[in-house]
């Protein structure tokens, strides 16, 4: 998977607040890409695999801050949402911040 199909994933799940943005994608992306030792012959180094798209999608898990789609009352507007509303979903435990991307991927 490369960086712009992963990009397009999590832009179409609708994560992005003021706090995190495309480029804190890209970051993460880069961050689960395990290193290569020949990067001029071969392109595998943009291309993810299964296990660096998992960590990827644990990175973006613990960088986001929304709501369990089945858990939280959501407010109808996104301007009703406040500060404290996203620091308590931001401050979540990971493996519950993980369930809450893989419900808004499904």
């Amino acid at each position: 998977m490369s960086l712009n199909e992963f990009k397009g994933i999590i832009e179409k799940c609708d994560v992005y607040t003021d706090n995190f943005g495309s480029k804190n994608v890209a970051v993460h992306y880069t961050l689960a890409m395990m290193t290569r030792v020949d990067e001029v012959e071969e392109d595998k180094h943009i291309n993810m695999t299964f296990t660096e798209f998992i960590e990827a999608i644990g990175r973006v898990a613990e960088a986001i801050e929304v709501p369990h789609p089945e858990d939280d009352e959501v407010p109808d507007e996104p301007d009703e949402i406040t500060p404290g509303m996203r620091a308590e979903w931001k401050n979540r435990p990971l493996k519950y911040k993980i369930e809450v991307l893989l419900l808004i991927l499904a």
